[in-house]
């Protein structure tokens, strides 16, 4: 109610908010009766939302009896075209049970002046001022913004210490965070096996080479190479072998992770969502590390056959 809507606004950090009024109703069109959702919303609510208009405008504080659809009530109407629908007639039942306690709906016609992409169901959207004066003084929800991130946990504590309980899209990138921690943790594990492996494999390859190449090791040797110039080479040789196979890696990821960002950026773009995301990245500093690593593993890997070698 007010009282409380003006605590939430006068706790600290709060930069802005917007009200809500949701209740069932149904659209009269055509002799058609179309079940729906009915906001009544003021403009800051419409301002916190992501709501893109895909066609006409939003109300503002000025207008009176007008009302802004989404895609799926658009739809259930019967109209192909946004624009078609735009400065047309809509007769609007809005239940009031449980709001008014002497009235059980209104029935109000309202000019279409937008249409909005949201949720899948019919949504319709008025201004809260035709619930406020038929008598309607409980909202459903508020929208508010923080200054800062950093006070969602303090602010959401302030409110929920009045009774009221809070949802915040902190909440979904925490859990959102949790599966990618946990997807990570596969990751590393398949990646520290597919380490072993290659390990393993470049050990046996070089001790290989070491034991087929003893002839030309006793040749160079005879020719006035020295035992470090040995262990030189077998160095030199695991350096080059595990960089080459991390680079080629790398290159691999890189060219994987553009494909999939791709792919599932077209399909949010098809679900609407316009702005563009990474699902995976590959910072600059990650390569440099894992280049860095691999000089590291290739000079561990290199030890004993190249100290086999020079002897």
């Amino acid at each position: 109610d007010q009282d409380a809507i003006e605590k939430f606004r006068n706790l600290p950090h709060v930069q802005s908010s917007g009200l809500q009024i949701a209740s069932p109703g149904s659209m009269q069109h055509k002799g058609a009766s179309i079940d729906t959702i009915v906001y009544g919303v003021d403009q800051g609510y419409f301002k916190l939302t992501d709501n893109t208009i895909e066609a006409g405008r939003l109300f503002t504080d000025n207008d009176a009896k007008v009302i802004v659809l989404n895609e799926a009530a658009l739809k259930a109407l019967g109209y192909k075209n946004a624009n078609d629908a735009l400065k047309g007639k809509l007769s609007i039942t809005i239940s009031l049970k449980d709001k008014v306690p002497d009235k059980t709906s209104i029935k109000e016609t309202f000019q279409i002046i937008g249409v909005v992409q949201s949720g899948s169901g019919s949504e319709v959207y008025i201004p809260t001022f035709v619930f406020e004066n038929e008598g309607v003084k409980n909202y459903t929800q508020m929208k508010i913004i923080t200054d800062d991130s950093k006070f969602i946990s303090s602010l959401r504590s302030q409110i929920q210490s009045y009774g009221f309980d809070t949802t915040s899209p902190s909440d979904t990138i925490d859990q959102i965070n949790q599966i990618f921690k946990f997807f990570n943790v596969i990751l590393v594990g398949f990646g520290a096996i597919g380490m072993i492996v290659a390990v393993l494999g470049m050990f046996n390859t070089l001790t290989i080479s070491l034991l087929e190449r003893t002839r030309e090791i006793g040749l160079m040797m005879a020719l006035g190479g020295r035992n470090r110039d040995m262990s030189k080479l077998f160095i030199f040789e695991a350096v080059l072998l595990s960089l080459s196979g991390a680079m080629i890696g790398i290159l691999l990821a890189v060219i994987l992770g553009k494909i999939v960002n791709f792919g599932m950026n077209s399909f949010a773009h098809h679900r609407g969502v316009h702005d563009s995301f990474e699902l995976f990245a590959i910072p600059i500093w990650l390569i440099l590390a894992l280049l860095g690593f691999m000089v590291i593993v290739g000079l561990l890997v290199a030890f004993f056959p190249a100290k086999r070698a020079k002897h």
